[in-house]
């Protein structure tokens, strides 16, 4: 059996050829032919020196060769031959994974140099290592020498290792975790974002032989062949996306490409197209990718699901973003970025805490404490949104903390309001102090006049829930003030009124985001004012509850309603007799319990107190001054 195994060559072992020589004469012969023109010469000749490195299973030398391939296509303006040369080398038998790698990453090279003005860059250029990396073994090869190597070094090390722990006392130092739990892990997943980005590093430049090409050059080869540059590089990018499919060592370089394609859709006006395209590469999956720009592919992804309106697809991408990656100082702009597309989303879902969170995020970022005009801004929302958020007791707990900022001080009006909420008395909106709100960005496109309607005009116009509202107030004031001053314009207004009401029957207009939210801040303030009416009053006159809180009967019961519902208090309204009631009604045993136990602590009061009072005199009367 062993003669047979010998006789047809499994036993023997390959012997090594060295292509450097050759390697170093046939290369620059063939970029010279090339250049000049004789491409087939050149061809013929890499081409048979990589069928024998790949043979001789040389992934080193049947990369560089693979790339003077397509480097000398390129060199002859042949777009057709470099795609052409890409596909069949990356297809043939026995091909190793470090030529597919080169080969793709030369093509990289040239997409990034037939990009337009404009278009982002690809990031293909790494820097290159300080010391020559080491070969990495092709599957199928021999791990003899590896396991031989740490097996002979296996006493030597392992000595030198004891040696070396029992001289630091036990456990390295950089391994020692930190007693606290939450320290332990938050150190162990820095030490693992560290290996990845590391891992991610060692990707960039592992088989990076590519040469550097210039935009001129891609201009050439476009000219050469018949095409602009966009229809070229969109060529050559369809077909590096043919290639790469379904190889997870290209995953990196794949993913690239497919946002460079889905950049050209954008360009092309197909903003639905490119977010599709996109969302083909879960990069969040990605090891070998750099955490930064795994952080803008998301981001990227994000906002073309904001820009094409898929909200739902918005939201799911951006919980992939995970808080304590983005927290980092290195990353504090993609931290901007991404908060600032997420309040574009909570602004759509009118989620006012969420945007509350938002922008206290943002507040929290270095570049913007350092702003005091852009902090003041930000700090404006934060105190604005969690105003207009549905009351909580952690929502009050943020108020005071809010109110504690002393740079809350340099916003009189947002001050206000706070202390307003965080009070136990009524507060009235609009009144003067507070009319600075209406200028803050989160009001913006509240109509002309609209800062001055009382709470039940605003609540009825601007926050109405319904769908078939009437027309709002401050349209038919801001139409007057504009007939008064042009009768064009408001020839023009009524007309295209007149024109949306036809094309939607029974239909409110639409209410501008800024104004809606100036209606819910009169809401909140009257549901802050029934909340104070109920803890004052255990029962109350329905017309004198209407009269302290400033609303009309129809708003504030409907206002009551809503508390009720939410849990926030206990309300009951008697219609006949026009009393609301905000205590329930107890039977006369569970009043009589209530009294027994208001007695029994009074009793016990009144007992403690007589006890001290006896101990006092006692103590006197020992040391001789009773």
């Amino acid at each position: 059996m062993a003669d047979i195994v010998m006789e047809m060559g499994f036993g023997e072992e390959k012997e090594k050829v060295d292509f450097g020589p050759e390697l170093e004469a046939t290369l620059p012969a063939a970029s010279a032919d090339a250049q000049a023109g004789r491409l087939v010469e050149a061809l013929d000749a890499l081409l048979a020196l990589e069928k024998r490195t790949r043979i001789a299973n040389d992934a080193f030398a049947s990369a560089r060769v693979a790339q003077a391939v397509v480097r000398a296509c390129w060199a002859a303006k042949d777009l057709n031959g470099v795609i052409e040369q890409v596909s069949a080398l990356c297809k043939k038998r026995g091909q190793s994974k470090r030529s597919t790698v080169a080969l793709v990453r030369q093509a990289l090279r040239f997409v990034d140099a037939l990009r337009e003005e404009g278009s982002t860059a690809l990031p293909t250029a790494v820097e290159k290592p300080s010391e020559p990396l080491e070969a990495k073994p092709e599957e199928g090869e021999e791990e003899s020498k590896s396991s031989s190597s740490s097996s002979a070094s296996s006493g030597s090390g392992s000595a030198a290792a004891q040696a070396s722990a029992a001289g630091a006392g036990g456990k390295p130092k950089e391994d020692e975790e930190p007693a606290d739990p939450t320290e332990a892990r938050l150190a162990r997943e820095a030490k693992q974002e560290k290996m990845e980005d590391a891992s991610a590093v060692a990707h960039e430049r592992d088989s990076d032989e590519t040469a550097p090409v210039s935009s001129a050059e891609g201009a050439a080869v476009a000219e050469a062949a018949g095409k602009t540059m966009r229809e070229a590089r969109l060529a050559l990018i369809t077909s590096l996306r043919e290639v790469t499919d379904g190889k997870i060592w290209v995953e990196v370089e794949r993913a690239r490409l497919t946002r460079a394609l889905a950049e050209i859709h954008e360009a092309e006006g197909r903003p639905a197209q490119a977010c599709t395209t996109l969302q083909d590469a879960a990069v969040e999956t990605y090891a070998a990718m750099r955490t930064g720009e795994k952080l803008d592919f998301l981001l990227e992804q994000v906002r073309l699901c904001r820009d094409v309106g898929d909200w739902v697809r918005m939201s799911i991408i951006a919980n992939k973003v995970q808080r304590r990656v983005i927290d980092r100082l290195e990353h504090q702009s993609r931290k901007l970025r991404h908060f600032e597309l997420l309040a574009c989303l909570h602004e759509q879902r009118s989620d006012a805490l969420a945007l509350a969170d938002d922008f206290q995020a943002v507040l929290e970022c270095p570049v913007v404490a350092a702003d005091e005009a852009r902090c003041a801004e930000t700090l404006g929302r934060v105190a604005v949104y969690t105003a207009l958020a549905p009351w909580t007791e952690t929502l009050t707990a943020r108020w005071h903390a809010i109110l504690q900022d002393k740079r809350i001080e340099r916003l009189p009006a947002h001050q206000a309001l706070l202390r307003d909420l965080v009070s136990g008395e009524m507060a009235l909106l609009p009144r003067p102090e507070l009319a600075p709100l209406a200028a803050d960005p989160v009001f913006k496109g509240l109509p002309d006049g609209a800062e001055k309607l009382s709470a039940p005009e605003a609540i009825s116009t601007l926050a109405s829930r319904h769908p078939t509202a009437p027309s709002a107030a401050p349209s038919s004031s801001s139409t007057s003030a504009q007939s008064a001053s042009d009768g064009s314009s408001s020839s023009s207004s009524s007309s295209s009124s007149s024109q949306a009401a036809a094309a939607a029957p029974g239909r409110a207009p639409a209410v501008p985001q800024g104004a809606r939210w100036w209606g819910v801040l009169h809401r909140r303030v009257a549901q802050h004012n029934l909340r104070v009416a109920a803890r004052t009053f255990s029962r109350i006159k329905f017309d004198r509850l209407c009269e302290l809180t400033a609303l009309t009967p129809a708003v504030c019961e409907e206002e009551l309603r809503d508390l009720v519902t939410a849990k926030d208090l206990w309300a009951r309204v008697d219609r006949p007799a026009g009393v609301v009631l905000f205590r329930r009604r107890q039977k006369p045993a569970q009043v009589l319990t209530s009294w027994g136990a208001d007695l029994s602590r009074v009793l016990a009061l009144v007992e403690r107190t007589t006890h001290l009072i006896r101990k006092e005199r006692m103590v006197l009367a020992s040391s001789g001054r009773a």
